[in-house]
């Protein structure tokens, strides 16, 4: 749900929280940043929300992956 954190809480900073309002997703106000009890919560009511409106696919067991080219002189095409 959080990558590689493994955390099971989730801390927004202001004011992205006004985003968990339109999705209503319950928090707690800490100041300057709110906290998800759940941060599997926010994945899943997203999921949901956005897989209920009209004309959305869901593309099942899809990969994806970070590619990162960076110039590199001492290899051949100077890309590694």
């Amino acid at each position: 749900w959080l990558g590689g954190q493994l955390f099971s809480s989730m801390c927004i900073r202001k004011p992205a929280h006004q985003f968990l309002d339109e999705l209503s997703i319950p928090y707690e106000d800490e100041g300057s940043f709110v906290v998800v009890k759940h941060a599997a919560l926010v994945t899943s009511t997203l999921l949901s929300k956005v897989l209920a409106a009209p004309n959305i696919k869901l593309f099942n067991a899809t990969a994806v992956e970070d590619l990162i080219v960076k110039p590199d002189e001492t290899v051949p095409g100077g890309k590694r």
